[in-house]
C-alpha cells in the first residue's frame, strides 16, 4: 500500500476543482511514488529530486526520469521547469533537508502560477521525536559524546528506527552522522519568516488528522469539535510534523483572490 502521506496528497490535489487540468509538481520525490499516484488519477505530475547520496532511491522508475516526468536538481538549485509551469507544489518531508531555505522557497514561487499553491509536510525544530531515526530530542542536542551515549541507551531499550546487526552504539553513530549531514531543524518562526516572503500560509495539520482518523469514529468524532482544532493542530506539530498550505503571493504581496485560485476547502 502507498504511504500515508502520498495518499493524503492524492487526496488533497483531487480535492481541488479542475483538478485533472492542473500540473502538479512533486518536490523532492524520492522514488517517485506520489508523481505515479497523480498520474494513475490522470493527474499531470512531474517530480524533481537532487538525488543525494543519503536517500534511497532503488525503487524509481528510470522510464519517468528518461521520459522527462521526473527530472534532477541540478547544484545551482534551479528547478529544472519553466517560469509559472505548476499549478500545484508539494513535497513530503522534504523542506527539513533542505539547507538553503529563502533560495527555496524563491524558486518554487518562481515555477508556480500567479494564482498557485503549495502545500509541504515536514517538521521543525519543536518536534519532540526526530522523525527520522525515532529518537526523541536528538535533533536538539548538541554533537558530541553526550548525544551519542543518549542515542546508544535509547536504541539498547527497544527505541529508534532502521535497526539492523549493528550494536547500538555503531548504530547511533551511524545515524546521527547521517542527521548532522542532511538534515536543518529550522525554529518554526524562522520556517514561517522564509516562506512569508512568497505565499500567505494556512495550516492544514487538522484536515490531515481527520483523513487519517476517518474510519475511526470515536477519534474521527473527536477531531471535528471545531473549538478544539487549534490545539489539535498544535499538539500534532510536536509530535509529527507541519501541513503548510501556501497561496502565491503576487508581486505587491497580497494572495490572489480566492476566485482566481483552486479552492482547498472541502
Amino acid at each position: 500500500m502507498a504511504d500515508v502521506n502520498h495518499r493524503y496528497f492524492v487526496h488533497y490535489v483531487s480535492s481541488l476543482p479542475r483538478a485533472r487540468s492542473l500540473r502538479v509538481l512533486d518536490f523532492g520525490c524520492g522514488a517517485g511514488e506520489l508523481v505515479r499516484l497523480l498520474r494513475e488519477h490522470e493527474v499531470e505530475c512531474y517530480g524533481a529530486d537532487v538525488f543525494y547520496e543519503g536517500a534511497r532511491f532503488d525503487a524509481l522508475a528510470e522510464e519517468l526520469v528518461n521520459e522527462g516526468i521526473v527530472r534532477r536538481i541540478p547544484d545551482s538549485g534551479r528547478l529544472p521547469f519553466d517560469d509559472g509551469f505548476f499549478d500545484v507544489v508539494v513535497s513530503n518531508q522534504v523542506i527539513e533537508h533542505v539547507q538553503d531555505l529563502p533560495s527555496t522557497v524563491d524558486e518554487t514561487a518562481r515555477v508556480l502560477s500567479d494564482a498557485g499553491l503549495a502545500y509541504h509536510h515536514f517538521p521543525s525544530r519543536e518536534v519532540l521525536r526526530e522523525g527520522h531515526i525515532g529518537i526523541p530530542l536528538v535533533h536538539r542536542l548538541p554533537s558530541g559524546a553526550l548525544r551519542q551515549r543518549y542515542a546508544a541507551a535509547l536504541r539498547r531499550i527497544g527505541l529508534g528506527y532502521h535497526k539492523d546487526a549493528a550494536s547500538p552504539s555503531a548504530w547511533a553513530d551511524e545515524k546521527l552522522a547521517w542527521i548532522d549531514r542532511y538534515c536543518f531543524y529550522r525554529p518554526y518562526a524562522e520556517v514561517v519568516a522564509a516562506f512569508a516572503t512568497r505565499f500567505a500560509i494556512t495550516h492544514r495539520e487538522i484536515e490531515y488528522c481527520r483523513y487519517r482518523a476517518n474510519d475511526r469514529l470515536v477519534l474521527r468524532a473527536a477531531l471535528e469539535i471545531d473549538a478544539l482544532a487549534g490545539a489539535y493542530e498544535r499538539v500534532f506539530r510536536r509530535l509529527a510534523f507541519m501541513a503548510l498550505e501556501m497561496r502565491k503571493l503576487p508581486a505587491h504581496g497580497h494572495p490572489q483572490r480566492s476566485s482566481d485560485m483552486p479552492n482547498s476547502d472541502s
